[in-house]
C-alpha cells in the first residue's frame, strides 16, 4: 500500500494459501524498519515500479521473472547457512528469526518498563529503536491506551486468534 507506513496485506492470493483466516494480517511496514533498512526497500520499490506494471507484478519476485513468486525454500535454506555459520554450527532456520522478531515486537509494547532503569538504556540494546519509536510503534500497533489489545496485535502478527495461541 503506498502510503507512508506502507501497509503490508498478507491474504489469500494465487502464489500462496494463509493456513488460517487469523492468518489474514496487516503489516506496518516502513515504522518497523530502520533508516538503513528503508533506503533499501525504499529503492527496491522505485526500481520495481520502474521495471515493471506494479498492479500485476510482485514486489518480491524471481529475478529474471517479475510475475513469478520468490523461492521461499531457496531463501530459507540461505538464511540457515548464514544463521549457522554466525552462530558457530547451531542449527537455526527462518521460523526462528520470526520468534526473535515477536520477543522484540513485545519489548516495543512494553518500552515504558525498560526505561526505568536509569543506568542503562536497555531500549537500544534490544531493539534497533529508541523510546520516542517505540512509543509510536506501540500507538500504532495496539492502540493508545489499549494495553489488553497489545498482547493480541502481536498474536496478529503472529498470524494467530489469540495471545493464547502465541506464548504457548
Amino acid at each position: 500500500e503506498p502510503s507512508e507506513t506502507g501497509w503490508l496485506f498478507v491474504r489469500e492470493n494465487r502464489f500462496g494459501h494463509n493456513k488460517t483466516d487469523a492468518a489474514l494480517r496487516k503489516v506496518p511496514l516502513f515504522p518497523l524498519l530502520t533508516e538503513i533498512e528503508k533506503t533499501i526497500v525504499d529503492k527496491h520499490i522505485q526500481m520495481r515500479r520502474l521495471s515493471s506494471d506494479p498492479l500485476f507484478s510482485l514486489l518480491l519476485c524471481a529475478e529474471n521473472n517479475h510475475y513469478e513468486p520468490l523461492d521461499t525454500t531457496q531463501l530459507a535454506l540461505m538464511t540457515q547457512t548464514i544463521l549457522k555459520d554466525l552462530s558457530g554450527g547451531g542449527y537455526y532456520r527462518l521460523y526462528h528469526l520470526r520468534h526473535s522478531a515477536l520477543s522484540r515486537l513485545q519489548l516495543v509494547m512494553h518500552h515504558e518498563l525498560l526505561c526505568k532503569d536509569p543506568n542503562t538504556n536497555w531500549i537500544s540494546i534490544l531493539t534497533p529503536y529508541n523510546a520516542d519509536h517505540c512509543a509510536k510503534l506501540k500507538n500504532l500497533i495496539g492502540g493508545i491506551n489499549r494495553p489488553r489489545d497489545v498482547y493480541y496485535a502481536i498474536a496478529s502478527f503472529a498470524g494467530h486468534s489469540s495471545p493464547a495461541i502465541t506464548l504457548s
